[in-house]
């Protein structure tokens, strides 16, 4: 399936919502989209290689275009499995605010008895970016580092990925409750925006579940998957 343009979503919502402007007709389907993509994990991919330059522990992730970062799920050091923190991890084990310094003391299940790594980990400091931190820091900068990353859309967003594509519906219901409740427009109906609220809730809710299934959430640990 291919990517598809906001507007495939708008025969879903503008019945409901007679009079929407096309601005915030296009607001409550991004706003709706975003939700479903950040809680359902709907939007996941591997990214592009990117190569550490050797000279800082940094690597800039390349994402998708109209893509914001939701988590780095994973990652993978020149084809192997590598440990992905969260942030608060980082600090918990020492690593930061001292990433830097090679003589920091690693309070962590890859670190040596000398306190310093003895296997490569990452985590994400600036999700934004994103910035992914890959200690200790990499001199081979042939060596692939490939992510694979949870994604929402960015606001603003008019292109869809393929993966909403069976969600069109669902989404349109998300986006008609937020426009319901919108005050004094000619379509605003609290009452009827409590019923797509539920309907929406209903159908995130059941592809929250699937996802809980499919990556093992609340159930035994997955193997890492090889990149």
């Amino acid at each position: 399936m291919a990517d598809f343009d906001i507007s495939a979503i708008f025969p879903f919502v503008m019945p409901s919502t007679p009079g929407v402007t096309t601005s915030d007709l296009k607001r409550a389907i991004v706003g709706a989209a975003r939700e479903l993509t950040r809680k359902a994990r709907l939007w996941s991919v591997q990214l592009a290689p990117v190569y550490a330059d050797g000279t800082t522990p940094d690597v800039a992730l390349v994402l998708p275009a109209g893509a914001e970062l939701v988590k780095v799920e994973g990652w993978a050091l020149g084809g192997v499995q590598r440990r992905m923190l969260t942030l608060d991890e980082a600090v918990a084990e020492g690593l930061e605010p001292n990433s830097f310094d090679t003589g920091v003391f690693f309070d962590g299940p890859d670190g040596g008895s000398d306190g310093l790594l003895t296997a490569p980990v990452a985590y994400v400091t600036d999700p934004v970016t994103p910035i992914l931190r890959v200690l200790p820091l990499q001199t081979d900068t042939t060596l692939a580092i490939v992510a694979r990353a949870h994604l929402t859309l960015q606001e603003g967003a008019t292109t869809f990925p393929s993966a909403l594509t069976p969600h069109m519906r669902l989404i349109g219901q998300g986006a008609t409750y937020m426009l319901q409740l919108l005050p004094e427009k000619g379509y605003s109906n609290p009452g009827q925006a409590s019923i797509n609220k539920d309907l929406f809730d209903v159908g995130v809710g059941r592809l929250v579940l699937r996802a809980g299934r499919a990556y093992g959430a609340g159930t035994t640990r997955r193997r890492p998957r090889n990149y």
